[in-house]
Order: structure tokens, then sequence, then C-alpha cells
């Protein structure tokens, strides 16, 4: 069962004014659910697998341009754009 968020209605509101937003928090209160609930058809892509940061740290422009305008990112700390 999905709870709605409050950040919602701002999430909605500025991300058509920004390319690029961040939502930040303490751990384990739904950044990443009510993202996947609000963008269901984007791409996700966690950097948890080390496989993948590393590949987004050798191939930086491709893959944060890749085949979609708008990815959804999980810890992206560590990579440089």
């Amino acid at each position: 069962m999905y709870i709605k968020r409050h950040i919602e209605d701002t999430i909605n509101r500025v991300s058509d004014m920004y390319s690029a937003l961040i939502v930040t928090g303490p751990r384990q209160v739904g950044k990443t659910t009510v993202l996947k609930h609000i963008c269901k058809d984007t791409q996700y892509i966690t950097l948890d697998d080390p496989g993948v940061m590393q590949y987004a740290k050798k191939k930086r422009l491709f893959f944060m341009t890749g085949s979609q305008a708008f990815h959804l990112m999980k810890n992206v700390t560590g990579i440089k754009i």
C-alpha cells in the first residue's frame, strides 16, 4: 500500500522548472518510494551495485545522457559530472 507524501506536490511543481532534482533526507523515510511512484515510466538506476558505479565513473557523459532525457538515480555520491 502506497502512502502519499506531502513532498509529492513540491516535486511535481519544481520538476517542470529544473533539469535536475535532488531529494535528500534520512534513511528509510520513502525518498525512493515517492520518486518511483511519481516517475513510473522513468528508468531507475541505483549505484549501490559496484559494477554500475564503476561504469558510471568511467563513462559518465554517456551514462548521464543515455537513451532517455531523464533518469531516476539513487546513491550518486562519488560521481563527478
